[in-house]
Order: structure tokens, then C-alpha cells, then sequence
């Protein structure tokens, strides 16, 4: 009986340990992003024609620029401001029937770029 207590109170504590690492982790990812986002000049951003938003993995604030022809069908990168592109789910190596110039330059996600209207191979990027 007294073994029992022992264990259920190691875990009880165990527990707790996990719990006070993630409160860190998360006042350490809250700090990076204040960081991140006192870099940014919103009014230079604002003036390209941009806007703040959280990017990658960790929202990591920057400034997002959108490109003009972001969305169009394209079959090369010479096609797009940005890069010709077929967004998850790729075509494995068929001709691509769903590229679209890059919306903005934050490029992030799984995507497969298309060059000469082949689809290259995929890549994943956060």
C-alpha cells in the first residue's frame, strides 16, 4: 500500500515537471516572436504593400508581400513574379494541371516547384 502512494505521488510529480517545461517553452516562443515582431518596421512593410502575419512552424512575425500575378496558372517560373508552384499533394512527376504562380513571398508548406512545365520534387519547408 505504502509502495502505491510512492509511485502515484512520483507521478503525480513527473507530471507537474511537464507541465512548468511546457509554461517555459511557451514564455520562450512568446519571446521570440516579441523579438521577431519589434524587427519588423510595419510602416516600410505597409508601404510595399505588405502586411505583418505569423509565418512558418512558430508564427514568427514578418513582413508578407504579396505578388501581383500570386494565384495565376503558370507552367515555368518565367510565368510568375515569385515561383510556379503545385501546393500539397504534388503530381509525381506528371505534367502539372494545377501550378499557380507563388501568392506571396513567405514560402512555406509542402509544394513542388515547376520549371519548363515539369513538376520538380517536393520539398516541405517550415
Amino acid at each position: 500500500m505504502f509502495r502505491t502512494h510512492i509511485v502515484i505521488g512520483m507521478i503525480v510529480v513527473l507530471c507537474g515537471c511537464g507541465s512548468i517545461s511546457q509554461r517555459q517553452s511557451e514564455r520562450e516562443l512568446d519571446q521570440y516572436r516579441a523579438s521577431a515582431r519589434a524587427r519588423v518596421d510595419e510602416s516600410v512593410c505597409t508601404a510595399k504593400g505588405g502586411s505583418i502575419k505569423g509565418v512558418g512552424m512558430f508564427g514568427t512575425p514578418a513582413c508578407v508581400l504579396p505578388f501581383a500575378d500570386g494565384g495565376k496558372a503558370c507552367a515555368d517560373k518565367a510565368d510568375c513574379q515569385g515561383r510556379c508552384l503545385i501546393m500539397e499533394g504534388g503530381t509525381n512527376g506528371a505534367a502539372p494541371s494545377a501550378a499557380m504562380c507563388q501568392r506571396d513571398d513567405q514560402l512555406f508548406g509542402c509544394w513542388q516547384e515547376v520549371l519548363h512545365g515539369q513538376a520538380q520534387p517536393a520539398i516541405c519547408v517550415d
